[in-house]
């Protein structure tokens, strides 16, 4: 039986082989440009006085904190590889354009992890690009409707709304679009595959996914600590 009505297991395997691949380089590079970058003497002073850490704690803390920043990338990827596998969905990768596309419900997306991937200036910027691809006579998209999606919102009650951030440059808030919508993960993901349980569903069977690559499960302690987290950070 499969994992997931929505996905195939193949399509999920795929997808958590680029991030584990992806992870796994991180963590090589990391490694790598440890002993060539210039490490602020002061921050590790303070870190290892203060936390009580010694060198190789310290190191090894230090190495952790920029591979994760590769994994960081990896997830949101994770979940773009996901999305585009949903039958009417297609990933660009790496488009310069957009992340993901449905031409029969004319739909376009951009995926963010994090509702704090952009700052201000990239998120105007974004709402910009959107509104050309959708809004410009000659744009292959134009009557597309554009989502900018953001897997983990501001507040666990999530977001569907209209995109219309605030132009630093200018003062002013950018033009509403009923076209240009920002959605966290749980709401797009259920309207990307028809499903009001695909988000949850898919964190349900992550453990399951991963274990096909011999990573061990996690205690039945840690599992129901991260499922707190799940449930504490998305309400529907």
């Amino acid at each position: 039986m499969a994992l997931l009505s929505w996905i195939t297991d193949e399509q999920l395997k795929l997808a958590l082989e680029k991030l584990i691949d992806a992870v796994k380089k991180g963590k090589k590079k990391a490694e790598k440009d440890f002993s060539r970058n210039v490490v602020d003497p002061f921050a590790a002073t303070f870190t290892m006085s203060l936390l009580g850490l010694a060198f190789e704690q310290w190191k090894h803390t230090e190495l952790h904190r920029q591979a994760e920043k590769s994994l960081t990338n990896a997830v949101g990827g994770f979940h773009q590889n996901v999305l585009g596998s949903i039958r009417g969905w297609e990933d660009l990768h790496t488009s310069n354009q957009v992340d993901l596309v449905n031409h029969e419900r004319k739909i376009i997306a951009e995926i963010k992890n994090k509702y704090n991937t952009l700052n201000a200036g990239g998120v105007v910027a974004l709402y910009k690009r959107l509104n050309e691809l959708v809004n410009n006579k000659s744009s292959y998209f134009k009557g597309y409707t554009a989502y900018y999606v953001t897997i983990i919102p501001r507040k666990p009650e999530g977001i569907d709304t209209i995109f219309a951030p605030s132009d630093n440059a200018t003062g002013e808030r950018c033009k509403y679009d009923d076209k240009i919508r920002t959605i966290d993960g749980l709401r797009f993901y259920a309207l990307a595959s028809g499903s009001l349980t695909a988000f949850p569903d898919l964190y349900k069977v992550l453990h399951q996914a991963l274990h096909l690559f011999n990573i061990p499960y996690l205690s039945e302690v840690d599992r129901s600590f991260l499922q707190d987290l799940f449930s504490k950070a998305f309400v529907p």
